[in-house]
């Protein structure tokens, strides 16, 4: 995974006011000075030593004397940097880094309590209707097993809503249904776990359709033929309940 960079940094406007060199500097010289050290920030601290392109990101013709901005940065293989902005961006990435383990550890912390909760019920309804020692001690094994298929179906469910922003019923129906098509499928081993992320990165893909949810279930009735597969099962199931 990428590491996730930060877009907010500590800027503090003193800093620049009580900056004898910047108060003796025209206006054209603060605006490409400020301009370059945006640009830092934007670039991950370094920017290539180019006067043509430095001149052309800061929109000022050739007669520019760059040397007298220049004095503020250092100038290292072939990059310019500036102090105060690798220090800045070096803290804003550890806030990042922290920021990221703990809403990791949270959302391990929430799957796995929300998973053995549903593992427990599961149980306790297997013990009600089991009839043998040996069907209980089959439902036992296999525990850690749908324990893990269960915490990958609520991160799939919490990333949809998040993702759609479901708010009516009938989304969260029609998000439930699909969620427990998945379910089934994956039990009977006709898909793997993997069919979440795909499906997800259909979700993120329709976002931007003018009825995302519409595109998204158009999509995947096109492509995995989820309706189509759903209404036979249904019709199957249907059948041999007729038939008992």
């Amino acid at each position: 995974m990428s590491k996730k960079q930060p877009k907010y940094v500590s800027l503090e406007p003193d800093a620049f006011l009580s900056d004898l060199d910047f108060q003796a500097m025209t206006a054209e010289q603060r605006g490409v000075y400020c301009t370059l050290i945006f640009y830092l920030y934007r670039n991950n601290g370094r920017l290539r030593y180019d006067i043509g392109v430095l001149a052309k990101l800061c929109h000022v013709n050739g007669d520019f004397d760059f040397q007298t901005v220049l004095r503020k940065f250092q100038v290292r293989r072939g990059f310019i940097r500036h102090k105060r902005v690798t220090r800045e961006l070096a803290r804003a990435q550890v806030r990042v880094d922290r920021a990221v383990k703990a809403a990791q550890t949270r959302w391990d912390r929430d799957s796995t309590s929300n998973a053995q909760a549903l593992d427990e019920q599961c149980q306790v309804k297997g013990r009600n209707v089991t009839k043998s020692e040996g069907k209980l001690n089959t439902t036992n094994t296999n525990s850690e097993e749908r324990a893990r298929s269960t915490s990958s179906s609520l991160r799939f469910v919490d990333e949809l809503e998040k993702c759609f922003k479901i708010c009516t019923k009938s989304d969260r129906t029609a998000i439930g249904n699909l969620c427990r098509w998945l379910t089934a499928e994956i039990a009977e081993g006709r898909k793997t776990d993997g069919i979440f992320g795909q499906i997800l990165d259909i979700a993120k893909e329709s976002r931007t359709a003018r009825k995302p949810i519409a595109a998204f279930f158009s999509r995947l009735d096109r492509e995995l033929g989820y309706r189509a597969r759903a209404e036979k099962e249904k019709r199957l199931a249907q059948a041999s309940h007729a038939n008992r």
